[in-house]
């Protein structure tokens, strides 16, 4: 895959079994990401994590929706609220085949792969950017909850947590017990997304851009049964990415964190006055997360569309052109490779439609404020 090492992933999958937040684990036998068994006691202890968490996040909403709060605390409770649930969407979100099956098929890949073009598949600098994700994915994972029970240790009714929703007179055994319940729950929620967002939605796209790089990489006019039968079975590995990821998971990914930007961005120009330190300072961060999360995938999934449809043109304009009916066929039958989320794909020009749409968007929160206040 696009990891060199699956030493942070056997970490990640590791504290996820801790916490009871993923239906997968690894197999040190196979050296492969395996489901949990339908009847063992930590799948039973995974859905009800599901549950407790979709639970808490309608418990959220309503308590955001019924309380008289003011604009700022309603901008924050919204924040928190956003990203528990896009968790919960991601976590009941893969249809078709599993993250551990896409994962599996993209490593079986790898190796034929890396029989057949050899240098070619080393890793450039863009990877090593990716690769650098997954210890600052894992340290993440430690340092975010942390840092979010101190927060609510000092700001023990900041909205929308349990603290905010229960009576505000309970005593100090109540409190660092409401205390644990969030950290146990928000650990849950951020394993859970980065490991949705970082070893499969981004493992898949990125890792079927290295793959069409080194098959566009080869000479066609010397190999060309060869190099049709590696595309093709691009396309199918192409097919297995899509399956997991199109209909919820890269949805999400685009619609989850654009909201976040939005909220984020609002809140950093228009009420960094009216929000305490040092809650305010986890907004700058949200907004440039969210940043990073929208333009990264759709940036390597529009660059696949792109230059497999470049390569696609040449190879029928400069090979296939020349040779008999059965190439010409061969060629013209050859479609572009597309990362697709729902009935859409992404194209070089959906980053920008997505980083334009939130520029409008918070241009108009603006104005709205602004004659809301008027």
């Amino acid at each position: 895959m696009i990891f060199a090492s699956d030493k942070y992933l056997r970490l990640q999958l590791s504290l996820s079994a801790r916490f009871s937040c993923l239906d997968f684990k690894w197999n040190e036998a196979t050296k492969k990401v395996v489901k949990l068994r339908k009847n063992s006691n930590l799948q039973f202890k995974v859905k009800l994590s599901k549950v407790i968490n979709l639970a808490y996040v309608i418990l959220q909403l309503v308590t955001i929706l019924g309380n008289d709060s003011t604009t700022p605390e309603k901008l924050e409770a919204l924040l928190f609220f956003s990203m528990y649930a896009i968790v919960v969407a991601l976590r009941f979100g893969y249809v078709g085949i599993t993250p551990g099956q896409m994962l599996n098929s993209l490593d079986l890949l790898e190796q034929k792969y890396g029989k057949i073009y050899g240098s070619n598949m080393l890793p450039n600098r863009k990877e090593f950017l990716i690769a650098l994700l997954q210890p600052v994915c894992y340290l993440s994972c430690h340092v975010i909850p942390v840092t979010l029970i101190v927060l609510l240790y000092n700001r023990p009714y900041q909205p929308p947590f349990l603290g905010s929703i229960l009576h505000r007179n309970h005593g100090y055994v109540a409190r660092f017990a409401i205390l644990f319940l969030e950290f146990v729950t928000f650990t849950q929620v951020v394993l859970s997304g980065s490991f949705y967002i970082l070893y499969v939605v981004f493992a898949g796209i990125c890792s079927i851009l290295k793959y069409s790089g080194a098959v566009f990489s080869s000479r066609p006019a010397c190999r060309k049964e060869a190099n049709i039968l590696a595309y093709r079975t691009l396309h199918v590995a192409t097919s297995h990415v899509n399956d997991c990821i199109r209909h919820t998971l890269l949805p999400v990914c685009i619609i989850g964190p654009p909201i976040l930007q939005m909220l984020g961005s609002f809140a950093c120009i228009k009420l960094r006055t009216e929000i305490d330190w040092p809650l305010f300072a986890v907004f700058p961060v949200i907004v440039l997360i969210s940043f990073i999360l929208t333009v990264m995938p759709l940036l390597a999934a529009g660059r696949i569309y792109v230059t497999s449809w470049r390569f696609m043109n040449q190879w029928r304009s400069n090979y296939f052109g020349r040779e008999s009916r059965y190439f010409r066929r061969v060629g013209k039958s050859m479609k572009p490779l597309r990362i697709h989320f729902g009935k859409n794909f992404v194209d070089a020009c959906t980053p920008l439609v997505v980083q334009d749409f939130c520029m409008r968007q918070i241009a108009g929160l603006l104005m709205y404020y602004n004659s809301y206040e008027m």
